[in-house]
């Protein structure tokens, strides 16, 4: 067998016959086919020092030789160039193998924290490990005075907080306007209320501020004229002071001269005069007794009459008179006769006379009683 094949630092090869093993009357026998090359033998077995070509092996044992063994030493194979190596690598030349062989190893990546914009790599320059990236810049544009900017480690870029304050809810004014002053950073009501108008005001006038107008308003009217009558000698206009229609004027004095009792005085709305009215009563015209005179009394302003009938006289009346008043003379005249005497004849025993108190002729008398002494046989009584 090719027991060693050519290298990249020996250009030959070597072969070996190990079977049979050398010993006596054995022998070993190489010749070359491809190229050609005289044969040479020897007793060990082992060719060295051949070129690059195919070989017959034959082995003789006591002169009877073997069928020959092709066996092919390969071309010397050509010297590697030298690998290129990594900074931290060195290359060396194993010549049993005829192959660089490479060792050294990489510095091991360090293992402090990188931020988030560096990145790590092998300077295959400085063979070291190096870190690059830059923080990206902070924007440049302005912040709300409201905001922050920090730099967010997990998204790797600057991150601007915070938030504008909330409008406040408080209700404005209808001249107030609300703005954020970003100077202080808050919100800022500004605007003043209108000055109230400095132009006088009528006494029934009120000026208050209307917000829905967010002007001042004057309300009031005027009040109204009176629509009671006035007097005729009153006259009405609006006091400014009180601010209320005041009625002036003093209704003229009644005159002072007597009236009869008959006349009333009264005030004439028309002329706006006092009237002197009224017409002494009329002298009644019923007739007056004789006795009666009429006159005006002032006092309780009618006609009296006066004067009283004479008294009827106090004597005595028979009873057949009557007394009456007479109007033509004006005096008391009594009237009357006695009842004539009845003229029917008059028993013996009766007498007539006048009776006062009935006022009539009375006869009286009664005829004797028959006596009560018997009478004779013989006799009769008769009156």
């Amino acid at each position: 067998s090719v027991t060693a094949q050519p290298t990249c630092t020996v250009a030959t090869g070597t072969i070996t016959v190990t079977a049979p093993a050398n010993g006596s009357g054995v022998s070993y026998t190489l010749t070359g086919t491809s190229p050609v090359v005289a044969s040479q033998s020897n007793t060990t077995g082992t060719f060295s020092g051949l070129a690059a070509g195919n070989y017959d092996v034959t082995t003789t044992v006591d002169g009877c030789t073997s069928n020959a063994t092709a066996l092919t030493v390969n071309a010397q194979p050509a010297t590697p160039a030298a690998p290129a190596t990594a900074c931290y690598e060195t290359a060396t030349f194993n010549t049993t193998t005829c192959a660089w062989e490479t060792s050294g190893t990489q510095p091991a990546e360090p293992t402090t924290a990188l931020a988030c914009w560096e990145t790590r790599s092998f300077d295959t320059t400085s063979c070291t490990w190096k870190t690059t990236g830059t923080q990206p810049a902070e924007p440049t544009t302005a912040l709300a005075c409201w905001e922050t900017r920090s730099f967010d480690t997990t998204s790797c870029t600057w991150k601007t907080t915070g938030t504008q304050p909330a409008e406040p809810t408080t209700a404005l004014a209808c001249w107030e306007t609300r703005s954020f002053d970003t100077t202080s950073c808050t919100w800022k009501t500004t605007g003043t209320k209108p000055a109230e108008p400095t132009t006088a005001l009528a006494c029934w006038e009120t000026r208050s501020f209307d917000t829905t107008s967010c002007t001042w308003k004057t309300t009031g009217t005027k009040p109204a004229e009176p629509t009671t009558a006035l007097a005729c000698w009153e006259t009405r206009s609006f006091d400014t002071t009180s601010c209320t229609w005041k009625t002036t004027g003093t209704k003229p004095a009644e005159p002072t001269t007597a009236l009869a009792c008959w006349e009333t005085r009264s005030f004439d709305t028309t002329s706006c005069t006092w009237k002197t009215t009224g017409t002494q009563p009329a002298e009644p015209t019923t007739a007056l007794a004789c006795w009666e005179t009429r006159s005006f009394d002032t006092t309780s302003c009618t006609w009296k009459t006066t004067g009283t009938q004479p008294a009827e006289p106090t004597t005595a009346l028979a009873c057949w008179e009557t007394r009456s008043f007479d109007t033509t003379s004006c005096t008391w005249k009594t009237t009357g006769t006695q009842p004539a005497e009845p003229t029917t004849a008059l028993a013996c025993w009766e007498t007539r006379s006048f009776d006062t108190t009935s006022c009539t002729w009375k006869t009286t008398g009664t005829q004797p009683a028959e006596p009560t002494t018997a009478l004779a046989c013989w006799e009769t009584r008769s009156f």
